[in-house]
């Protein structure tokens, strides 16, 4: 007899893999609710302290976000790029020495007046507090009141520089100074500033030198 073909073993039907959906994450360190963008996570769940949005300029401050209002403080709150836009503010300048007058180098915008700030910005020297606009000039070689000359307005003289100590001043050697200083003196008569022995009130002696710098050598002396 013809063998029967028994009936075929029915075959499953192929099980279908279903992808699994990837979604990015954002590390929310502050808590905010916006993300850091510097910090993306793939996963199929949401991770713990992270979210979907990734707009936060600063993740380390929970009152710095988008949603956040702009205040004047220096900062971007409101993470859209500009700092205190909509808010008043001035430029204020440090006044390292407290006399009321600031220094023009270091100018810091600020919408209210930071300690050790002022409006002003006219001081020539921060760090004394004798140097601004309001001093009066005084005759010590610095620009005391600010505009620009020193010593304007107050006496000065002409010193020469007496090396040898003898009293008399070298021609060749002058400086311009309100007060006469050290080593100087107002004179300029002196012929040899190396000798303390040649000078207008030496005597003449018969040494082949001018002695008194009146031009002659060893005059009158035999």
């Amino acid at each position: 007899p013809v063998p029967v073909n028994p009936a075929p073993t029915p075959i499953p039907p192929t099980a279908t893999t279903v992808p699994v959906q990837l979604t990015t994450y954002y590390w929310d360190q502050d808590g905010d609710g916006f993300g850091d963008p510097q910090t993306p996570l793939q996963a199929s769940s949401q991770p713990a302290g992270y979210v979907t949005d990734n707009s936060d300029c600063d993740d380390t401050d929970v009152s710095v976000n988008p949603a956040s209002l702009e205040v004047p403080d220096n900062i971007d709150n409101n993470c859209n790029g500009q700092i205190d836009e909509g808010t008043p503010s001035a430029t204020y300048y440090l006044d390292r020495d407290g006399d009321g007058f600031g220094d023009p180098q270091s100018p810091f915008r600020a919408n209210s007046q930071p300690p050790g700030y002022v409006t002003d910005n006219t001081d020539c020297d921060d760090t004394d507090v004798t140097v601004n606009p309001a001093s009066l000039e005084v005759p010590d070689d610095i620009d005391n009141n600010c505009d620009g000359e020193i010593d304007e307005g107050t006496p000065s003289g002409t010193y020469y520089l007496d090396q040898d100590g003898d009293g008399f001043g070298s021609p060749d050697d002058s400086i311009e100074a309100i007060s006469q200083p050290a080593g100087y003196v107002e004179n300029n008569t002196d012929c040899d500033d190396s000798d303390p022995e040649v000078n207008p009130s030496a005597a003449e002696i018969a040494d082949n030198k001018d002695n008194n710098c009146d031009g002659r050598v060893d005059e009158g002396v035999t």
